[in-house]
């Protein structure tokens, strides 16, 4: 990995005032992780790059070059925002606040979801057969 990401990721943390154990349980990991990001010796997951991002509270502009300096290139702002959203969803879910009752309601909705999507999917790789 380049220590373009470990440079980038440390002052952009530095900057938003926060340590490096504050960063980590932000984004659900170990403060370690963060340590290791710094110094180079760990090369970032897209995902957890993207949790970074939005735990950095950062610009389009800045997450980009955050993507870019770990060695993403972003497959499309709109995606790189669906998967924002799906990170937000499962801060939510790990919100030990959540009830147990709204929890699963929402994880119904959920799994019909996915049924509709992986029906829809289906009817068009049968159309393109």
């Amino acid at each position: 990995m380049t220590s373009e990401f470990s440079q980038l990721l440390r002052e952009l943390r530095t900057a938003r005032g926060l340590t490096q154990l504050r960063l980590a349980r932000a984004i659900g990991a170990d403060h370690s992780t963060i340590s290791r990001l710094e110094s180079g010796e760990r090369r970032p997951r897209r995902l957890t790059v993207l949790k970074l991002a939005r735990a950095l509270e950062l610009d389009n502009s800045t997450r980009l070059r955050l993507l870019a300096s770990a060695g993403y290139a972003p497959v499309s702002l709109e995606l790189d925002a669906d998967l924002d959203v799906l990170w937000e969803l499962a801060s939510l879910f790990a919100d030990a606040r959540l009830s147990r009752e709204t929890r699963e309601r929402a994880l119904a909705c959920l799994r019909e979801t996915v049924s509709e999507i992986r029906l829809e999917l289906d009817r068009a790789t049968q159309k393109g057969k």
